[in-house]
């Protein structure tokens, strides 16, 4: 049945020089997984909702958040495998500790877009995670409300990070400096490898 639906879908898109198929549906389904293969298709807009506490249990568990705060490459190949199971979703709303059904007034959006546009290679995929609020609709990920904490936090952590690299030795219990007499001996270590022959003849 399924197939023949599709057959239909892909000649009527064929014979029009331009059309838009918009498709709602809830995950796990079959019909969605085919109607994203490029074969019906090259052209395509997928837009995925996420709770936004599947952002923050990837910032707890696996200390990655969205790019540019981690790596591009670490991020999605955390994201996607988790986001694909729709039971850990599930049981990070309604488990011990989640949100529950009734907070949806902020979401994670990921939006994927293939196809030919600006910046964009025949075939390419774009992937980005966007915010949705009930108030404000589309809108930057990092002003989620429920993820500010988490963006503001990681963005002010590496100039700390940077600070405490620079001075290791500040809380050190004990004397690193070395006395005078100890820099007097150490300077008369010799170095390993030295080479102490005659010096070359002047040219």
């Amino acid at each position: 049945m399924i197939a023949q639906v599709l057959d239909r879908l892909i000649f009527s898109h064929s014979t029009l020089d331009a059309s838009r198929l918009i498709v709602h549906s809830v995950a796990p389904s079959s019909l969605l997984l085919l109607l994203c293969q490029p074969v019906f298709s090259l052209s395509l807009t997928h837009v995925i909702s996420h709770p936004t506490s599947l952002i923050s249990h990837l910032s707890t568990e696996y200390l990655t958040l969205p790019p540019p705060l981690s790596p591009e490459a670490k991020f999605w190949g955390i994201f996607l495998p988790i986001s694909g199971r729709v039971s850990e979703s599930e049981r990070l709303i309604f488990g011990a500790g989640g949100e529950g059904a009734g907070d949806d007034e902020e979401l994670v959006i990921e939006l994927i877009v293939r196809g030919e546009r600006e910046g964009l290679r025949r075939r390419g995929v774009e992937r980005t995670l966007l915010g949705w609020s009930l108030a404000r609709g589309v809108c930057p990920l990092g002003e989620i409300a429920a993820l500010k904490s988490l963006t503001s936090r990681n963005i002010a952590e590496p100039a700390c990070f940077v600070s405490a690299v620079a001075d290791q030795t500040h809380n050190v219990l004990f004397n690193l400096s070395l006395t005078p007499s100890q820099q007097i001996s150490r300077a008369q270590v010799p170095l390993p490898y030295a080479h102490e022959g005659d010096p070359p003849p002047p040219i």
